[in-house]
């Protein structure tokens, strides 16, 4: 049987008026998450491992 661990995350960043939320993102799929912040369009993504 296999476990699948299943989370959400927010994210605040200093200087910047929106959250961002993702939901149900597989931690079991990943050994490390990468948080990015491009300021030049505004958006914020993740890298996995």
């Amino acid at each position: 049987m296999r476990t699948t661990r299943v989370a959400s995350g927010k994210v605040d960043w200093a200087n910047y008026d929106e959250s961002v939320l993702w939901k149900n993102v597989n931690l079991c799929k990943f050994n490390v998450l990468r948080l990015r912040y491009d300021s030049g369009t505004k958006t914020t993504s993740f890298i996995a491992e």
